[in-house]
């Protein structure tokens, strides 16, 4: 053995190394990359988690910033919609206060329309449809009575569109 040791220099020893590197360096990147990837995430970062994680004080703090923020959310809210309800309320009185204006202003105001009743010259009041100026009934009437989903007055029902012959060109 006392020969070998004599044969070992410094360029002997890193010319070895340097060929098993040569030969066994991608295991080695391999076995790196499997730490890095597989291993580290389930064993090195729950320890910085535990290490990042806030104390107890730290918690309560947080707890109490949020529960004031709700507090102050919350009676923002309630002001505005009080402001508005105040608001509502001033434009429901100016409304009211212009009605009764141009009611007093005007004689017979406020009468309401639509009904489909209608006094006649006698104080009577009438449901018979309003007869145009030629003396002619309504010619929409016919079209807001009809049933779309019914069969047509005529009683033939659904009938399938024409077909058209294909003239060729």
């Amino acid at each position: 053995m006392e020969g070998f040791a004599e044969e070992l220099t410094p360029q002997l020893v890193a010319a070895k190394a340097w060929e098993w590197v040569e030969s066994n360096g991608w295991y080695v990147v391999g076995v790196l990359a499997c730490w890095y990837l597989v291993l580290r995430p389930s064993l090195v970062d729950p320890a910085l988690r535990v290490a990042r994680a806030p104390s107890g004080e730290q918690v309560r703090a947080l707890e109490e910033g949020k529960r004031a923020a709700r507090l102050r959310q919350e009676e923002a809210a309630r002001r505005a919609s009080e402001a508005h309800a105040e608001r509502v309320r001033e434009k429901r009185v100016e409304r009211a206060e212009e009605i009764e204006d141009v009611g007093l202003r005007r004689r017979g105001a406020g009468r309401r329309l639509g009904t489909g009743s209608e006094v006649d010259e006698a104080g009577l009041k009438t449901n018979k449809p309003k007869k145009d100026k030629d003396g002619k009934d309504d010619p929409f009437r016919r079209l807001r009575d009809r049933n779309p989903l019914g069969a047509d007055s005529s009683g033939r029902g659904y009938q399938p569109p024409k077909r058209k012959a294909n003239t060729g060109g």
